[in-house]
């Protein structure tokens, strides 16, 4: 049946709660998830570990006597007043070491996407990545497609969208390597949803913007950067892999429409090769044209801190951001991506990186 434990930095029971939460939290842990900015189908996630008071010592036997390892970790966010089905759960990871102290322990919360080490050895030819990667999840992780497994309305709509892949592999490797290198080549983010769903985003910068990160919300004073070394002026697709083949696996395509006029601007060449699951030059021209797009010219990035009620924001939405100076304009409106969210739980609040589209 299993236990659940409850911490909070004050001691009460929620409304509408079976239990009550200790008042021993020292410290919040330090979620945050970020996105390669080159590498689309790479995230970098940080569960952090919160600290939690064992002066009493009444933890002390917490790692021997408990199953708690690999068990979900949830992030909850409310208010002693508000009832707890009100509560909006911010995170879901899974408990991973633990260090137990005299004067406190701290668990440490991994990435749920972790649990999807399985070695696998996969074969699929022209078959859609979407398709693939539930394939994946099913016939290894004994998910099945339904509403308690998916978010299967941002699935579908997605699986609608992405490119066919080729996976041919001679070597076992982790699932979630795999997956991620599927997503590499259709411009995707694999993601496990906070209340512990998979799904799918395809990182789209020509989509309008979903919401508006205002100025009045903006908490910090604001810096934006610029990185020349982002710009590529041309780029190099790998399509059409031979698996079987030893050195030169890939046939390769490249897009070098930018190189004149990056190098007048610039003053420098810089390609990027990126070898994918496409199959095709058809599909191999229309990712260097979407790279190209958005790397032939440098673009502004600035981080944000703003109130949780942004709760909502997902990595790789594209929101308009007011860039504003208190009664001035600075950048004005500038439609963004989310590249990069952390949540401030002692605040609360939650920062967020913005690059310019």
């Amino acid at each position: 049946l299993g236990i659940i434990y409850g911490y909070s930095f004050d001691e009460f029971t929620p409304v509408g709660a079976n239990w009550r939460y200790e008042g021993r939290l020292i410290s919040s842990p330090s979620i945050s998830i970020r996105r390669d900015p080159l590498f689309f189908g790479k995230l970098i996630y940080g569960g952090g570990s919160p600290t939690i008071n064992n002066m009493d010592g009444a933890l002390d036997d917490f790692a021997e006597n408990s199953d708690i390892y690999g068990n979900a970790a949830r992030v909850w966010i409310g208010f002693p007043s508000l009832n707890i089905s009100d509560y909006q759960r911010l995170y879901t990871g899974r408990i991973g070491g633990i260090s137990v102290g005299e004067s406190d322990v701290t668990p440490e919360i991994v990435d749920n996407r972790k649990q999807l080490a399985k070695p696998i050895t996969l074969v699929a030819a022209n078959t859609n990545a979407l398709d693939l990667i539930l394939s994946i999840l099913e016939n290894n992780f004994s998910a099945v497609y339904n509403d308690t497994y998916f978010d299967t309305t941002a699935w579908n709509a997605a699986q609608a969208l992405v490119e066919n892949v080729t996976v041919s592999m001679q070597e076992p490797a982790p699932a979630i390597e795999v997956i991620e290198k599927i997503c590499e080549s259709v411009f995707g983010l694999f993601l496990i949803t906070a209340d512990g769903k998979y799904t799918f985003k395809i990182v789209d910068t020509t989509a309008a913007a979903g919401s508006t990160i205002n100025a009045i919300d903006i908490m910090n004073a604001k810096t934006v950067n610029y990185e020349p070394t982002e710009v590529l002026s041309s780029v190099r697709v790998g399509y059409a892999r031979d698996w079987l083949t030893s050195g030169t696996q890939y046939t390769y395509y490249r897009d070098t429409s930018a190189e004149a006029s990056v190098f007048t601007q610039y003053k420098t060449y810089n390609e990027q090769t990126f070898d994918t699951y496409l199959i095709d030059l058809t599909a191999a021209t229309a990712f260097g044209a979407t790279i190209m797009n958005r790397f032939r010219a440098v673009h502004g990035q600035v981080s944000v801190e703003v109130p949780m009620s942004y709760y909502a924001t997902e990595i790789a939405d594209i929101v308009d951001a007011e860039i504003l100076r208190p009664n001035k304009t600075m950048i004005g409106t500038t439609k963004s991506e989310i590249v990069s969210i952390d949540y401030n739980l002692n605040g609360p609040t939650m920062t967020l990186g913005l690059r310019f589209v």
